[in-house]
């Protein structure tokens, strides 16, 4: 099958058009090789359609372009629904669970909110600094054991701590140079018991699930107002 074009307009010779169910199939040498756009009405080659089993020769019913189109508009409508759909494939793909949902992520920016100069804005829960862009990071990675898609095990973070942290559990990250350096202590103590309290633990309880013994006495005595941890023979 040879594409011409004259100026602008791309054409094919073709054998016969036939519309079915008001939509137009194009053949040649009998076989379906394009196809209308149930959006749109264009008619296009099968490569302008996403595949899906249940459709005409395995082919979505609308075309790419109405189709992203189509994708742009909900995920602006609904952008809470969109990361969690985003977060919970990523972390499935890993071989975690993706719990997330459009009302369990506003849930987790409603907690990121704080008064800054008299007014509510949403801040970094590590950092402390009010967000334009905020990113939902995950305490143990995506990509390890554990990295589920859940409120329990995200936070709301700036860009920069986020590629910081890089896929370093956090806790472990905010003992680092670069993590001392960003953190907040206080905002990092709120986070912490937060998370804990999901979890229906202490601070140091959930941190034994976290670290090991010395990061855990290093972590209490920076970020936990000096208490220390005697470890018992």
């Amino acid at each position: 099958m040879e594409i011409k074009k004259v100026g602008e307009i791309q054409y094919i010779e073709v054998d016969e058009a036939v519309v079915k169910r008001n939509r137009t199939r194009v053949f040649v040498d009998d076989e379906i090789v394009a196809l209308s756009c149930k959006n749109c009405g264009g008619i296009f080659l099968l490569e302008n359609f996403y595949n899906n089993k249940r459709g005409v020769v395995g082919k979505h019913n609308i075309c790419i372009k109405c189709d992203n189109k189509k994708v742009d508009k909900h995920q602006k409508q609904n952008p809470e629904m969109a990361l969690a759909k985003y977060h919970n494939y990523r972390a499935r793909k890993n071989g975690n669970r993706g719990e997330l949902t459009g009302d369990s992520v506003s849930m987790m920016f409603e907690r990121a909110k704080k008064l800054v100069d008299g007014k509510e804005a949403l801040v970094c829960q590590v950092s402390g600094e009010v967000l334009d862009f905020p990113v939902l990071g995950h305490i143990i990675a995506v990509n390890k054991r554990g990295g589920h898609s859940a409120p329990s095990n995200m936070i709301v973070i700036s860009q920069k701590v986020n590629t910081l942290q890089g896929d370093e559990n956090l806790w472990r990250f905010l003992l680092t140079e670069k993590g001392l350096e960003i953190a907040n202590k206080e905002t990092v103590k709120e986070t912490l018991e937060m998370i804990a309290d999901s979890k229906n633990m202490s601070p140091k309880e959930y941190l034994m699930t976290q670290l090991e013994f010395k990061e855990i006495v290093a972590f209490s005595e920076h970020y936990l107002g000096g208490i220390k941890i005697i470890r018992l023979d």
